[in-house]
């Protein structure tokens, strides 16, 4: 478990950081990234090869398992989607989606580039630390890492996350990835983890990022919520 979490997490930050600094260099800006075959590639390499690695790297199929999803599940799954939106709604300002074939584009985008990266993050990074970290401090670890891969992404022309906010936007990915953690041990499958991240990262295209130490209560909040949810998934979590 060791070993494959080192090769998760390195390849990850590495990949992520050769791909999105080599959109820099080509002068792409994050709006046009999709205008230009190199950044499209890039871009690939930097978020769906991530996946990819952690989806050859776990050898437990039980994130596979599709029985358990039922009608709680997706109501939890629907349930944490708004909660989040509406935390966020409160603090911070959501763009007004105009464009449906925009929004279905950024969701799909999101669910493949981000939402499988989930198997690698939680099967491997959180499972590695949980025993000797516990449940909250190993969702704090895996936000932190998460939030690695994404800093040379601020640093994209265009970028809607402001490199001056990044410490703050760590912990806003931490309260994501609680909710994310959440859904994979209710309903023992990545699919609505996956999905979850994928549909949040969506809207995030959407969000004014930029909102300073709001980020951070927004974060703080998200992961009290599925604090008061623990009990639910603690017998998964340590089964």
């Amino acid at each position: 478990m060791k070993t494959k979490n080192k090769i998760f997490l390195i390849s990850t930050i590495a990949l992520s950081y050769l791909g999105f600094f080599g959109i820099g260099f080509l002068n792409v800006e994050f709006n046009n990234i999709t205008k230009n075959p190199f950044a499209i590639i890039l871009f690939i390499l930097a978020t769906l090869v991530p996946g990819l690695i952690g989806i050859i790297l776990v050898d437990n199929r039980k994130w596979m398992d599709l029985k358990n999803i039922n009608l709680l599940s997706i109501l939890f799954f629907i349930g944490l989607l708004l909660v989040h939106m509406l935390v966020f709604s409160f603090f911070g300002q959501t763009r007004r989606i105009d464009d449906l074939g925009k929004f279905i584009f950024a969701l799909v985008v999101c669910t493949f580039a981000f939402g499988l990266q989930e198997i690698g993050w939680i099967d491997l990074v959180f499972q590695r630390y949980l025993e000797e970290k516990g449940l909250f401090k190993s969702i704090v670890i895996i936000g932190l890492f998460k939030s690695l891969t994404f800093l040379p992404l601020t640093l994209l022309e265009g970028s809607p996350i402001d490199p001056n906010v990044f410490a703050y936007f760590s912990v806003f990915v931490i309260g994501l990835s609680s909710f994310s953690l959440f859904l994979r041990y209710y309903s023992k499958s990545a699919l609505l983890s996956g999905l979850f991240i994928g549909f949040a990262y969506g809207l995030m295209s959407f969000m004014d990022l930029n909102l300073g130490p709001w980020l951070l209560i927004i974060g703080f909040i998200e992961v009290i919520f599925v604090y008061g949810l623990q009990d639910l998934i603690r017998e998964n979590i340590f089964s």
